[in-house]
């Protein structure tokens, strides 16, 4: 996935205020009287006068405007940071907020279709019935004598980022009768990178069938209908190259 930095927020210069000190009464001469709405005695020009705001005005003559601590700007950004944002997601995570969060996303839209999905041909290829693609949005291949509808369990997905728009593909891990369509789709597709975001077995259910060649099968090789996947090399990340029947 894309980062994206943002510029630290809390390191934008403040303005200091100006620290006003009250003009003490004994500092107006004796005989004078200062007026309210005036300027103290040797200001005489209006125009001058109109310049001048209405707090200035008011320190001039010796009054001070406060404020309740409430209604005080807080100095804080208009933007969060990326570290005050992870900031606030360990705090979720500590408070059991996080999944609370999770769980409120709607889980599907009302208005959108399933029927491919919902197909009786199609009821073998979803490793979770609860768990389907929309029609508007579902990756679609090209029909085979194997898979006559062009269905996978697949849905494309688009993000923008910074102005520029990203293209996934977000799909359920392949069954062991869906490997093929898995490959076909990565073809078809010009898919370049594979991110695996599940196990093959969690809490003893199988999530994912093993779709890649197995450690010390022969040359590193294995073909799911039409479709050789062979192991080129292995580091800490596997690399695997497709090649069409």
């Amino acid at each position: 996935m894309p980062s994206v930095s943002e510029g630290d927020l809390s390191g934008q210069s403040k303005k200091p205020k100006k620290d006003f000190k009250k003009r003490p009464v004994s500092d107006v001469p004796p005989g004078k009287k200062t007026v309210e709405g005036l300027p103290p005695p040797g200001m005489k020009k209006r125009s001058e006068v109109k310049k001048m705001g209405p707090l200035k005005m008011a320190h001039l003559n010796g009054l001070s405007v406060s404020r309740p601590m409430h209604d005080e700007v807080k100095d804080e950004p208009e933007t969060a940071s990326n570290d005050e944002r992870c900031k606030v997601l360990e705090q979720h995570m500590e408070h059991g907020e996080l999944l609370k969060e999770y769980e409120s996303i709607p889980k599907r839209y009302p208005s959108k279709e399933c029927t491919v999905a919902l197909l009786p041909e199609s009821g073998d290829k979803n490793r979770f019935q609860d768990v389907l693609p929309y029609d508007d949005t579902r990756v679609e291949l090209v029909p085979t004598k194997e898979n006559n509808t062009g269905y996978i369990n697949a849905s494309h997905v688009k993000i923008t980022v910074g102005g520029q728009e990203w293209t996934y593909i977000a799909t359920q891990g392949p069954l062991t009768n869906t490997c093929q369509d898995f490959w076909q789709m990565v073809w078809e597709q010009g898919v370049s990178i594979i991110a695996m975001v599940t196990a093959e077995e969690e809490n003893g259910r199988e999530k994912s069938f093993r779709y890649w060649p197995r450690l010390g099968s022969r040359h590193n090789t294995v073909t799911y209908g039409r479709f050789k996947i062979t192991t080129r090399f292995r580091t800490g990340v596997w690399l695997l190259r497709h090649h069409g029947a």
